[in-house]
C-alpha cells in the first residue's frame, strides 16, 4: 500500500511540475492576475464622485433627522439632498419617478425596489432612534450614554427604576415601529 501512495505522489508531482514549466500556464496565470487587478482598480478610478441620496418628506425634514443623516453622511462619505412635497402622494410620486431614494411621510417610509436598502435602512434607524430617545426623555431617562467607551441604553438596562419600565416595555412590544413599503 505504501508503494502505491509513493507512486501516486510521484505522478502528481510530475504533473504539477510540467504544468508550472509550461508557457501557456504562465501566460494564462499572468492574464488572470491582470484581469483581477483591473476588476478591483478600474471601478475606483472610473467611478463617479461621492454617493448622493435624496430624501423626500412632507414639508421640511425634521431638523433632528437632517442633523443625524448629515452626520452619518460625513462619516460614511455620502451626501443627502432633501426635497419637500406637499403631501404623502407627492412623496410616493417622488419615489416612483426616481426623484428621491427614500420618502418619509409621518411614520411611513417609502422606497423603490431598485434604490437598494442601505439608505432607507439608515433613515428608518434614524427615525426609530430619535423616537425612542424622545420617549425616553419624556420618561425622565437619559436615552444614550457613553461610559468608558462602553455603550449603555439606560432605559432598557435599568431594573429598579419605575420611570424606565414604560419605555422599555414599549420598546420590547415593538411600539416604536413605523411603516415601510416598496413602490414599483
Amino acid at each position: 500500500m505504501r508503494a502505491w501512495w509513493q507512486g501516486t505522489r510521484l505522478v502528481a508531482e510530475r504533473g504539477l511540475v510540467e504544468n508550472l514549466r509550461s508557457r501557456s500556464f504562465k501566460v494564462v496565470t499572468g492574464l488572470l492576475l491582470l484581469i483581477s487587478i483591473a476588476a478591483v482598480v478600474l471601478p475606483r478610478l472610473l467611478g463617479g464622485g461621492p454617493t448622493t441620496y435624496t430624501l423626500a418628506t412632507v414639508g421640511e425634514a425634521p431638523p433632528a433627522v437632517v442633523a443625524t443623516l448629515d452626520a452619518a453622511g460625513t462619516s460614511g462619505h455620502f451626501t443627502v439632498k432633501y426635497v419637500t412635497r406637499d403631501d404623502e402622494d407627492g412623496v410616493r410620486l417622488a419615489i416612483r419617478d426616481g426623484d428621491a431614494t427614500a420618502g418619509l411621510a409621518g411614520q411611513t417610509l417609502y422606497t423603490s425596489a431598485q434604490a437598494g436598502l442601505t439608505f432607507p435602512a439608515l433613515v428608518a434607524q434614524t427615525v426609530m432612534t430619535l423616537e425612542m430617545s424622545s420617549r425616553l426623555a419624556e420618561a425622565g431617562r437619559k436615552p444614550l450614554a457613553f461610559d468608558d467607551g462602553k455603550f449603555n441604553l439606560h432605559a432598557i438596562a435599568c431594573k429598579t427604576s419605575r420611570l424606565c419600565r414604560p419605555a422599555a416595555t414599549a420598546f420590547a412590544r415593538g411600539q416604536f415601529r413605523g411603516n415601510a413599503g416598496f413602490l414599483k
